[in-house]
């Protein structure tokens, strides 16, 4: 291949080969510093979560379930819809009570509901 000849040299070094660099990562502090944080947002987080719920203004509060319509006609319909907003109407009249809105509560209709299980969720006292 080539047409005048070149002298090479080939260099045999006794030992080890060098180390490749090591990556540099983070030192252990950054990553502990790092993770208390998210650690407190977790907890915290957790507590929240859990905390029972109490009306801001110290009241019990209330939440009315809107009433089944067993009969299906839609006047029957309109009796029960009626019926519910006027107990929740009423019972707003008594400043010693807290009722929590029919737009919370209409959520719950034409589904099986445990009103324990809907007071927590809607944080009623009594529903």
């Amino acid at each position: 291949n080539i047409a005048e000849p070149v002298q090479a040299f080939r260099v045999i070094l006794e030992g080890r080969a060098p180390r490749q660099p090591a990556r540099s990562s983070p030192p252990r502090w950054v990553w502990a510093a790092a993770a208390v944080p998210v650690l407190i947002l977790v907890l915290a987080g957790t507590v929240w979560q859990f905390w029972p719920t109490t009306t801001v203004s110290g009241k019990p509060s209330v939440a009315v379930l809107p009433f089944d319509n067993y009969g299906g006609d839609e006047a029957t319909g309109r009796l029960a819809d009626g019926l519910t907003e006027d107990i929740i109407t009423d019972l707003a009249g008594f400043p010693e009570f807290q009722v929590i809105a029919r737009n919370s509560t209409e959520q719950y209709r034409d589904k099986p509901a445990v009103p324990s299980e809907v007071g927590k969720a809607l944080g009623a006292g009594f529903a």
